[in-house]
């Protein structure tokens, strides 16, 4: 072998075992996709009964944060699926009617809406509060309807995390509000 072979060899084996060690010293990475950890067939039956509507946009897992802003937050938000799962959890039995097409019942778990409302430091005189998906879909509850209806922001359908076809990473659902206003696939709620 030449010396420049030789010198090539070295300085990559240096580098690779420099890049190894690095890479043993970085924090760990962000936790992997939830939905891509469950078994199929448990998914399947969790939700094959439901119905489902619009097509899921792709979700980069690792860089989705759910944002929280508007002239009424003190605090604005950015939280992680991690953060989101940490927080306390609720479940019910809810009803989503899509008025005139279909009716489902199902099991949701996870944040209250009035959580991030808390942890945001929003003002109390805030009018409304806007939910923007990752497909451009965006529908509002005003204050009201907040505090007067159970509304959380779901992680999970019937025991399972939420598969990207029911709003993975995340979506509203919204006792006795129609169906069309349970936003899916969050990306940001708006309060002002």
């Amino acid at each position: 072998m030449s010396k420049t072979g030789l010198f090539l060899v070295t300085v990559t084996t240096i580098l690779f075992s420099f890049l190894y060690a690095a890479s043993l010293l970085l924090p760990a990475q962000a936790a992997s996709n939830p939905y891509e950890a469950e078994d199929p067939e448990t998914v399947h039956r969790a939700t094959a009964l439901l119905h489902t509507t619009g097509e899921a946009p792709e979700v980069n897992f690792r860089r989705w944060r759910l944002k929280v802003t508007g002239e009424k937050v003190g605090n604005p938000l950015r939280l992680t699926y991690a953060d989101l799962a940490g927080m306390e959890q609720v479940s019910r039995n809810a009803t989503l009617i899509c008025t005139g097409a279909f009716t489902d019942n199902a099991d949701w778990e996870g944040v209250p809406l009035a959580a991030v409302l808390e942890a945001c430091e929003v003002q109390e005189d805030y009018e409304k509060i806007t939910v923007y998906a990752l497909d451009g879909y965006a529908a509002f509850f005003t204050r009201d309807e907040v505090e007067t209806h159970f509304i959380i922001l779901a992680l999970k359908v019937n025991g399972v995390n939420l598969p990207p076809e029911h709003g993975f990473p995340l979506r509203i659902v919204a006792e006795d509000i129609p169906g069309g206003r349970w936003v899916k696939w969050i990306d940001y709620l708006q309060i002002d």
